[in-house]
């Protein structure tokens, strides 16, 4: 009998040689196989067809899912007060002055994914990167609506809120925050992916939002370094056999 274990990363080899057979029992640590999609529409406002100029929250319709929905005053701006765009051309200007914080949002149907969402196989990252002209306090949230919204109202919480993160007001650096892995609730048809900025710091900016999906699909396969032990193992167990 010839034994291999790896004790440290939970993998246990064991070659038994009977009448020129071996048999291999394999304990495996598994990871999810996943698959990932990016779901927001010009993260880089960089299309002007996808920012709509007016507010939207009483009168919403399908057209409105998929585009950057002002909630307050925004702009899509060059380089400007000394802040340049993280990539690209363009970045995301707050400019609400009234108000305790200007709002910016995007809806987005995930209904294709309704039973992957159902089953709990599903969790979100939503990521932007804010600079300002003076230090202050950004918002990242993300909502979720079980039905298509009509209305700002009707929807509830997933992650994030307002004045979560300080920028450091250093206009030759960007700031990325991140909600990460965060569970889609089971009933989920539509996320919001909102980032806001307080409306006495008008020259504030975002650029480069994104907002991915990840899919459990059930499934596990084993972790790409147990695979490489493994075939180490193996390797070994037959030199192990020929002496």
């Amino acid at each position: 009998m010839v034994v291999f274990k790896k004790s440290a990363l939970g993998i246990a080899i064991r070659g038994v040689a009977v009448a020129g057979v071996t048999s291999l029992s394999l304990m495996l640590p598994m990871a999810a196989s996943a698959t990932t999609v990016s779901i927001l529409q010009d993260g880089g406002f960089e299309d002007p067809s996808l920012i709509l100029p007016s507010a939207l929250r009483l009168s919403w319709t399908s057209a409105v899912y998929g585009k950057w929905a002002v909630g307050d005053p925004m702009a899509a701006v060059g380089a400007v007060n000394g802040i340049t765009p993280l990539a690209g051309t363009a970045m995301m200007l707050f400019s609400a002055t009234s108000g305790s914080s200007s709002d910016v949002y995007q809806i987005v149907d995930v209904s294709a994914y309704a039973a992957q969402i159902d089953a709990g196989l599903v969790t979100v990252t939503a990521t932007a990167s804010y600079n300002s002209s003076s230090a202050n306090s950004v918002g990242l949230s993300i909502e979720r609506y079980a039905s298509a919204p009509t209305s700002f109202a009707g929807y509830s919480a997933l992650a994030g809120g307002v004045n979560l993160f300080s920028v450091d007001g250093d206009k030759s650096t960007w700031q990325q925050f991140s909600l990460s892995n965060i569970v889609v609730t089971a009933g989920t048809r539509y996320l919001e992916f909102g980032m806001d900025s307080p409306t006495s710091v008008p020259q504030s900016y975002a650029d480069e939002a994104s907002l991915v999906l990840t899919i459990n699909d059930g499934n596990s396969v084993p972790e790409p370094a147990t695979l490489a032990v493994l075939m180490a193992g193996c390797i070994g167990l037959l030199r192990a056999r020929r002496k």
